[in-house]
């Protein structure tokens, strides 16, 4: 088995190398046949450079990516499913709110007709520091959204950690999908319309400073990337 490790950055310069060592240092040191991509979605920093100068340095295979223009998270997630070529993908936030460890809580539920779905809201004790206020009023509103549209069978859809088989991943990107922060919940969506399972895990999380999110403006980005999906795959 093959582990494809995504990691979707934009402007993430300050905080993505931290990330990478973490991950390739749990990839090594475990001896788990993977690769990294870094998906730089149009950054206007040294997010390429830095993630080709820390990978370049260590034996795992990788690939820096770049988008010429910023297309939103899920755009970037879709880029690294494209080139990827492991077995099973996993996505991880460039913040490092997730460490690679987390990777251990997967290991007896990793299987081909199954999302893995990690989650800070299941087991609050895993929760080592609260989110800033903004990403915690974004979080409600998507977990709104999600029950309202999709009534998706998971507490925590906005996660950013998540494992799945490649196979679920390719599928789900050759149809039209969410290009932002719609990306997660439309997946989990599709993933049970195709008869997944999908199987939510408590995972360490803690928020870390610098995040990029608008609550208001990508709170109604969100809810209107969600419409528009729903009503192409209600009507198709």
């Amino acid at each position: 088995m093959k582990l494809s490790v995504i990691v979707p950055a934009y402007n993430e310069e300050k905080r993505i190398v931290p990330t990478l060592l973490d991950i390739v240092g749990f990839l090594e040191s475990n001896d788990i046949n993977s690769e990294i991509l870094v998906v730089d979605d149009g950054s206007t920093d040294a997010t390429e450079f830095v993630s080709n100068e820390t990978l370049s340095k260590r034996k795992t295979s990788f690939k820096v990516i770049r988008h010429n223009e910023n297309q939103g998270k899920g755009a970037a997630i879709a880029t690294g499913i494209k080139n990827s070529s492991g077995d099973y993908i996993i996505f991880i936030d460039a913040d490092g709110s997730t460490q690679m460890k987390e990777l251990e809580r997967f290991y007896q539920h990793i299987d081909p007709t199954t999302l893995l779905v990690g989650s800070r809201q299941i087991d609050k004790n895993l929760l080592l520091v609260d989110q800033e206020k903004n990403r915690k009023i974004l979080g409600f509103l998507a977990n709104m959204f999600h029950r309202i549209i999709f009534r998706l069978p998971v507490i925590d859809s906005q996660c950013g950690f998540k494992l799945m088989p490649k196979s679920l991943g390719i599928s789900f990107i050759r149809k039209p999908y969410p290009k932002r922060w719609g990306f997660d919940m439309a997946l989990i969506h599709y993933a049970g319309q195709c008869g997944f399972n999908i199987k939510e895990i408590g995972v360490q999380w803690k928020d870390i400073p610098g995040s990029k999110v608008k609550v208001f403006t990508d709170s109604f980005k969100t809810a209107i990337e969600l419409l528009e999906y729903r009503i192409k795959n209600t009507f198709k």
